[in-house]
């Protein structure tokens, strides 16, 4: 055999065999990529919303921003 063919095997091998491993361990590492930005996305519109209902309306400098600018059921809770 010589040094062509045994490059040919080789390339074969290495485009065959080991790109299907790989791509199974990058498959997993890229779903749990995308489904930690999907969380941090969903997180941080969920957190927006949330204070721009409460915290958004008193403005700075307030100590008691959720007791003032609550609901009842807000105050009774806290």
């Amino acid at each position: 055999m010589g040094a062509a063919e045994k490059r040919q095997v080789l390339a074969q091998v290495n485009f065959e065999v080991i790109p299907a491993n790989r791509s199974r361990v990058l498959g997993k590492k890229w779903a749990r990529r995308v489904s930690l930005w999907v969380w941090r996305a969903i997180n941080e519109f969920w957190h927006y919303l949330f204070y721009a209902s409460v915290v958004r309306k008193v403005g700075p400098d307030s100590e008691d921003i959720i007791l003032r600018n609550s609901s009842e059921e807000l105050r009774n809770r806290y």
